[in-house]
């Protein structure tokens, strides 16, 4: 069993800017899988029902960066629809394997 009582320092393969394979797009997917069923989709949810709550009819502008696929956007936008909200979403990520992804991800919700 891993010795989970110290953090790790060392660098994530998700954090390699120039990767650009299949290793990375399995990541993407399996980060979505857990975000979803571990509650990290929840978090960011309430955090925007939070923000929001006093602003529902001003337009506003949300920005995930380091967006990897794209899922987190995904989720907010079919957030803002349900909530009648006018918001737009930008996705930003330093690796183009990621934006690339993501844009084939979000393109229909």
């Amino acid at each position: 069993m891993p010795n989970l009582s110290q953090r790790s320092y060392e660098a994530e393969l998700i954090d390699d800017l120039n990767l650009n394979n299949d290793a990375l797009r399995q990541n993407l997917e399996e980060l979505a899988t857990i975000n979803k069923w571990l509650g990290g989709n929840e978090v960011t949810i309430s955090g925007l029902e939070k923000l929001l709550e006093t602003n529902k009819n001003e337009s506003v502008v949300i920005a995930d960066i380091g967006c990897g696929g794209g899922d987190m956007l995904k989720l907010m936008a079919k957030w803002a629809i349900n909530k009648k909200l006018n918001a737009n979403f930008i996705g930003i990520d330093a690796n183009q394997f990621m934006i690339d992804f993501g844009k084939k991800r979000t393109t229909s919700f």
